[in-house]
């Protein structure tokens, strides 16, 4: 026997999704569906399938549960998820990184966060949409002597936001800027919206600029936070208690803490906010205290969707006080 494995096939619960994740998501070519003429019946298979060309001539088939468990002559199992993973192994922690991003946000669900391991790999792991295990890895030694390339930026309106990934220094006054009239204004430094979006991994970070009355939603979220007033006044509500912050004042908060900032005084406030990322999960309670500022939903959820669904978008462009912000 030729000691190689040629066809991988994924057992999937709904075609056109996998389809969709594989070829739209994680950009993999394809013919799309084919073989659509081979209709099957309760006993014969259906021939419809996707089918990937990879390198090294292997390829990646999409193929729905019930026809496999036809065709191989076996009996239809529930899902199982864990008895096996596929990996691929990419050049640098940066892409790991990426790929990990770009398969979140095409519907897979991170099962665990890109670290390094003790046997010489930096990985991370998602489920698709099927639940089927993926390593995302890259060899330490090889990352250590690769050089990391910069990243590149363009301006969609408001400033300069990166399309690649990689380092890139930015002076605020020149990064893209997004605003609302309820929430502020927020830099973030990433390129959350893009087309192939390009985020940070690690660590989330911010400036915030908030005028008076502006705020965002009263929540907690299972990653630890911290927030420094640069300039300006705020009102802090957290754990339904209320503080006045002005520059320089520091805020820590653990993972689940219930908070958010009011912008309060004569005129904006700037806030620098770091956040790590290492969970996604994130809960947004009714508060009383909240409610009086227009920070609190209306009906406890976890679900981001559901807490902004009436709340206005950010729309890309700076604030309208950015003459009277400190970097003007």
């Amino acid at each position: 026997m030729d000691p190689r494995i040629n066809v991988i096939t994924l057992a999937v619960l709904d075609l056109d999704r996998a389809l969709g994740f594989y070829r739209d998501g994680l950009g993999l070519d394809t013919r799309g569906v084919v073989a659509t003429e081979f209709t099957g019946d309760e006993s014969t298979p259906a021939g419809a399938i996707a089918i990937f060309k990879l390198a090294d001539g292997l390829l990646l088939a999409l193929y729905p549960r019930t026809e496999l468990a036809k065709d191989a002559n076996i009996s239809i199992e529930p899902p199982t998820a864990g008895g096996f993973s596929i990996g691929h192994i990419v050049d640098s922690k940066a892409d790991v990184d990426a790929l990990l991003q770009r398969a979140q946000a095409a519907g897979a669900t991170l099962t665990d966060q890109p670290h390094d391991r003790p046997w010489g790999i930096y990985s991370g792991y998602f489920r698709d949409p099927d639940g089927h295990l993926w390593e995302i890895i890259c060899r330490l030694e090889s990352a250590a002597s690769a050089s990391v390339p910069g990243a590149q930026l363009e301006d969609f309106g408001s400033g300069l936001t990166p399309v690649t990934q990689g380092w890139f220094v930015v002076n605020v006054r020149d990064a893209e800027w997004w605003n609302s009239e309820r929430r502020g204004a927020r830099c973030g430094f990433e390129n959350e919206y893009g087309d192939a979006p390009v985020e940070f991994a690690q660590l989330g970070i911010n400036l915030t600029v908030l005028e008076p009355g502006e705020t965002g939603l009263y929540h907690a979220e299972e990653n630890q936070e911290a927030f420094l007033v640069l300039s300006g006044e705020c009102a802090l509500l957290v754990e339904d208690d209320e503080r006045r912050l002005r520059a320089w004042d520091f805020f820590h908060a653990p993972a689940w803490t219930k908070h958010a900032f009011v912008g309060a005084g004569e005129g904006p406030c700037v806030i620098l906010m770091v956040g790590s990322r290492s969970g996604p999960e994130v809960h947004y309670p009714v508060s009383e205290l909240a409610a009086r500022y227009g920070a609190s939903v209306a009906e406890e959820t976890s679900d981001w969707r559901q807490a902004y669904a009436t709340v206005e978008r950010f729309r890309r462009e700076r604030p309208p006080n950015w003459a009277r912000l400190p970097w003007a």
